[in-house]
């Protein structure tokens, strides 16, 4: 690494706006006098040992998996309005509360425990402190401007200060440990919602969300989805790894293009076959018995479907087989190497309650010599017969 203590002529990234810095040891920012007329700066895979003489005229700073443990100086970028700082080592964040133009603040994958300073920052509008170790979110309370709020992968339980964020359109709450989501209610204008990977029992709170189109509320303690029947403008359903049984109230899902219901207790999926605009489903590890109703009224819709099969032993088993073709349902074999000598690109065949050995349709494959990648996509979840 090159050393930057003041200036150096170093071969970098230069555009008409933008200045790029990679593999530097930074001293101080005084290198930046001979960049004046740039307001974006990136720096790459550097070590960043202080933010003293930072730049004022600076607009966006992107500092990308550099070695960074304090941003001490960084106080006096006060014309910052975008500020990205990813994947260093920082667990304070205090310095930027004089960053009152700062409109968009990431700074995921640090060590970050205490918010202190982010209460200042009025104007913020797109927030992400994901990966971090953020226990607490009461200090988020003033910034009511917040479009886009992203807090994945931390030590979250209480939420209570969502309610205050009304202009939300993105919210992002995965993998932490929230149990209660009442909060979400007020905020009419999310779009995307991401709660997997928490501790959540019911859903009700969200039944007010009408404009959501993506929903992802997988690996939870759900048994109940009623309350979500009047979210009729979703696009994407991600519900997996719950102790779903009903998903009737889904039957009027119609611009449901992605739905993932995977390892659940479903017993009935003829409610599906209305959602016309399906192109993936997802839905093993159910105790599903037939799926015929979706496929025989929909075999050309679908671009990617898994097959469901059996929760255990003792329950009902679906076997079915779903490889590559758009032109109907095969049921026997016979009609399988027909239609696999003359697939095409992009197809779908679907093989409705076939019970092979594995052996069987990995010989039948390579009897015919097809190439998955460009021919035949095959989803396989076959039981032998007992």
């Amino acid at each position: 690494m090159s050393t930057y203590d003041d200036y150096q002529d170093d071969d970098n990234e230069v555009s008409d706006s933008q200045l790029t810095f990679e593999n530097k040891v930074i001293k101080s920012f005084q290198f930046m006098n001979s960049y004046t007329a740039y307001d974006t700066l990136t720096i790459l895979y550097s070590k960043i040992l202080s933010f003293n003489h930072f730049p004022k005229s600076l607009k966006q700073l992107d500092i990308l998996y550099c070695q960074v443990q304090n941003l001490n100086g960084i106080q006096n970028g006060v014309q910052l309005e975008s500020l990205n700082i990813e994947q260093g080592n920082i667990n304070k964040i205090d310095c930027i509360k004089s960053l009152a133009n700062l409109q968009k603040f990431c700074i995921a994958n640090n060590k970050i425990d205490d918010l202190d300073g982010i209460q200042h920052l009025k104007n913020i509008e797109y927030l992400d402190m994901s990966a971090n170790c953020i226990n607490n979110l009461s200090l988020l309370n003033n910034l009511n401007k917040l479009t886009v709020l992203k807090i994945h992968t931390n030590n979250i339980e209480n939420i209570t200060v969502i309610k205050l964020f009304t202009n939300l359109v993105e919210l992002i709450l995965n993998n932490n440990q929230i149990d209660n989501i009442q909060s979400i209610q007020h905020c009419h204008n999310l779009a995307v919602v991401d709660l997997s990977k928490n501790k959540i029992k019911e859903v009700a709170s969200l039944k007010y969300l009408t404009q959501l189109e993506s929903l992802k509320i997988s690996h939870n303690l759900l048994t109940d989805i009623s309350q979500l029947k009047n979210l009729t403008n979703l696009q994407e359903l991600q519900i997996q790894n719950n102790q779903i049984c009903d998903i009737s109230c889904l039957a009027n899902f119609s611009q449901l293009a992605v739905l993932n219901a995977a390892e659940n207790q479903i017993c009935e999926a003829q409610v599906l076959e209305n959602l016309v605009n399906i192109c993936q489903l997802y839905l093993s590890k159910n105790m599903i018995v037939d799926l015929s109703p979706i496929l025989k009224h929909n075999p050309k819709r679908y671009k990617r479907v898994i097959d469901s099969y059996q929760r255990d032993q003792r329950s009902p088993t679906t076997r079915n087989l779903i490889v590559s073709k758009q032109e109907k349902i095969i049921y026997n074999i016979n009609e399988l190497h027909i239609q696999i000598k003359n697939n095409s690109k992009n197809n779908q065949i679907h093989i409705q309650n076939f019970r092979p050995k594995i052996s069987t349709i990995l010989q039948i494959v390579l009897n015919q010599q097809v190439q998955l990648a460009d021919k035949v996509i095959l989803f396989l979840n076959c039981w032998q017969q007992q």
